[in-house]
């Protein structure tokens, strides 16, 4: 899976190229944002706008990644699809990640 990233400070904004994130590149979705935090990247935004559907495997690696970011709300999501922000909703995981609506609106959260 391919992964456009860019600066907005010192906030990382990873964006995934695909519209769907599930069994067949949740591993290494999840092994690419690890490397990227690994490299010491502490306050990251995932823009999941290109991203039209998710499903389990694809939900419990955003949900483990939360775990592996070193802080509460190191690691955010942002520009939801509907289906996805629905996910989120129905699994009450939008209770243990914090979501925006636009990058604007993450990275400004993410300095206060």
């Amino acid at each position: 899976m391919q992964l456009k990233n860019k600066m907005v400070g010192d906030i990382l904004v990873l964006c995934p190229i695909s519209s769907s994130i599930d069994a067949s590149v949740s591993i290494l979705f999840k092994g690419q944002i690890v490397d990227w935090i690994q490299k010491g990247y502490q306050r990251i935004v995932l823009d999941l706008s290109e991203v039209e559907f998710m499903d389990s495997s694809g939900l419990g690696v955003v949900i483990s990644l939360t775990k592996t970011a070193s802080r509460k709300d190191s690691l955010v999501l942002c520009n939801l699809h509907k289906a996805v922000r629905n996910l989120f909703r129905i699994t009450r995981f939008d209770l243990v990640i914090s979501i925006y609506d636009s990058l604007e609106d993450a990275c400004r959260n993410m300095n206060h």
